[in-house]
C-alpha cells in the first residue's frame, strides 16, 4: 500500500489512531558530519519525531557538524569526535568526499553500529537518512545476515543517477540481495516527489520494491528562524553591500544537479544588483566552482566558500530581495532550498524543474525561467525586480501557506502511517 502525503492538494487529518500510535525509531543519518543537509535534516526530522510523542534514538557517524539534537532526542555515535585519531579521520573523510572511499566505510560502520544498538533494544523501526546510491543498498546487504528489522530508508537520488545505479546491481547480481532481504526483513522507502516515486516503484531493478515506496517531502523545521528578526537594511550591512542593491542569494554546496554558471552569465551587467554565493563546495565541482570565480570576479559577486550553519543562515537570508534555484535540466529531485527559502520568507526565481516549478506556480512563491537559460533568467530577474512592495509581499506571506503544508507535524503523521503498516506487515508474517 502506498501512502503519499497530500502535496497539492488539503492535508489528510490527523486521526486519533495515528496521534495515539508510539514508536522507538532509531534514526540513522551516518553522514551527519559532512557539510550539507544531513545535519540539519538530521536535527529537524529527529525534532518532529519526538514532538509527536515518539521515541527517538539518533546514531550519527561522529556527531554532527553544527547545532544540537532536540530535547528528548537519545545520540549515540560510532567515532567520539572530542578523540584526536577521531578528528583526524573526520577531517579526511570529509576531504576525501569525491572519492567516496571514507564516506562508504562511515556509512557502512555506522549501519554495523546500528544492528549493535537494535540487538540492544526494542525499536521498531531503523530510518535511514540519505540512503543515496550504493549505500541505499546497504541495507538489503545487511539484511541477509540481521533479520527481522523494520527499516524505513529515504532515496534521495536523481532518475539518472538512480538508473545508473540499477544497471550496476543488475550487473553486481544484487538483486538476489534485495529479494532475500525482502523475505527476511520489511522494507519501506521514501522518495521526496512523485516523479521519483514512479520511477522507484515501477521501473527500478523492474519493478522489485513496487508497493514498497512512499512519497515523504522534505520538512520544514518546527523552530523556523523568520529572516526579518533582522532587517534587510542590518543585514546588508553585515555583509558590507550597499543599501542601494538588491541582494540575489545563490545558497548550499555545490552538486551535479545546480548550475551556477547560468545565474553568473543572467547577472553580468545588471545594475544595482549583487549577487551572494553562499555555501562551502567541497566535491569534485570544486575546480569548477574555482574557475566560475575567475571568470565572474567582480564586486557585484561575493563568493562565501564556507560552511554556514544555521545561527548564520538567517543573516543571508535576510539579505536577500530572492533566492536563485538554479539547476540542470535533468535534474527531477527535490530541491530541499525551496524550503529553505519559504522558511525564510524568501521569494525565489528558480528553474521550470518538473516538481519545482510545480510548486512555485502552486503556492505562489516566486516566479520561475527556462532551465540553464541565461537570457531567460536575466528576463525573470528583470520581471522579479520590477513588482510591486505589495506583490512581493503577497509572495512572502504565501511561504507561510507552504510551510503549513509541509510542516513538521504533516511530516511526522506520514512517517507515522509508514511506520504502522511495517508494523502491520510483521503481524501479518
Amino acid at each position: 500500500m502506498k501512502i503519499m502525503l497530500q502535496t497539492y492538494s488539503k492535508q489528510i487529518p490527523l486521526s486519533s489512531k495515528f496521534s495515539e500510535e508510539k514508536f522507538r525509531i532509531l534514526y540513522v543519518c551516518p553522514l551527519a558530519h559532512l557539510e550539507g543537509h544531513p545535519c540539519f535534516a538530521a536535527i529537524s526530522e529527529t525534532e518532529s519525531l519526538v514532538a509527536s510523542g515518539q521515541e527517538v534514538t539518533l546514531l550519527t557517524f561522529a556527531g554532527l557538524l553544527s547545532g544540537s539534537v532536540a530535547k528528548g532526542v537519545r545520540h549515540i555515535t560510532v567515532l567520539e569526535p572530542s578523540d584526536t585519531k577521531s578528528r583526524r579521520l573526520i577531517e579526511l573523510n570529509s576531504r576525501s568526499l569525491s572519492a567516496g572511499i571514507f564516506v562508504s566505510i562511515a556509512f557502512f560502520l555506522t549501519l554495523l553500529k546500528a544492528m549493535s544498538v537494535k540487538r540492544g533494544a526494542d525499536y521498531d523501526v531503523i530510518q535511514l537518512r540519505d540512503g543515496t546510491g550504493l549505500f541505499a543498498s546497504f541495507p538489503q546487504i545487511l539484511g541477509i545476515f540481521f533479520t527481522g528489522n523494520s527499516w524505513l530508508i529515504s532515496l534521495l537520488d536523481t532518475e539518472d543517477r538512480s538508473s545508473f545505479l540499477g544497471g550496476l546491481l543488475k550487473l553486481t547480481k544484487l538483486p538476489f540481495f534485495y529479494h532475500k532481504s525482502l523475505m527476511r526483513n520489511r522494507y519501506a522507502y521514501a522518495c521526496q516527489n512523485h516523479y521519483l516515486y514512479d520511477y522507484y516503484s515501477r521501473t527500478f531493478l523492474n519493478g522489485i520494491l513496487e508497493g514498497k515506496i512512499h512519497i515523504l517531502p522534505p520538512v520544514v523545521s518546527k523552530t523556523r528562524k523568520v529572516a526579518k528578526q533582522l532587517s534587510m537594511s542590518d543585514a546588508k550591512s553585515h555583509f558590507g553591500i550597499s543599501p542601494n542593491q538588491n541582494v540575489l542569494l545563490s545558497f548550499g554546496a555545490l552538486h551535479a544537479g545546480k548550475d551556477l554558471g547560468t545565474i553568473l552569465r543572467a547577472l553580468v551587467g545588471l545594475e544595482n544588483v549583487t549577487l551572494l554565493h553562499a555555501g562551502r563546495t567541497n566535491t569534485r565541482l570544486l575546480t569548477s566552482f574555482n574557475e566560475l570565480k575567475r571568470e565572474y570576479a567582480s564586486p557585484k559577486f561575493r563568493y562565501h566558500d564556507d560552511y554556514i550553519d544555521e545561527e548564520s543562515k538567517a543573516t543571508y537570508f535576510a539579505a536577500a530581495s530572492a533566492l536563485i534555484l538554479s539547476y540542470v535540466k535533468e535534474f527531477d529531485a527535490t530541491s530541499s532550498m525551496l524550503w529553505e527559502a519559504c522558511r525564510f520568507r524568501v521569494p525565489v526565481i528558480a528553474s521550470d524543474n518538473r516538481q519545482l516549478s510545480e510548486l512555485v506556480s502552486k503556492y505562489d512563491v516566486g516566479l520561475t525561467f527556462c532551465s540553464q537559460n541565461s537570457d531567460s533568467l536575466r528576463q525573470t530577474v528583470m520581471k522579479f525586480l520590477s513588482l510591486s512592495p505589495d506583490r512581493v509581499a503577497e509572495m512572502r506571506r504565501n511561504c507561510d501557506k507552504f510551510c503549513e503544508d509541509f510542516s513538521s507535524e504533516s511530516w511526522a503523521r506520514t512517517c507515522i502511517q509508514i511506520y504502522s503498516h511495517l508494523r502491520d506487515d510483521a503481524i501479518m508474517r
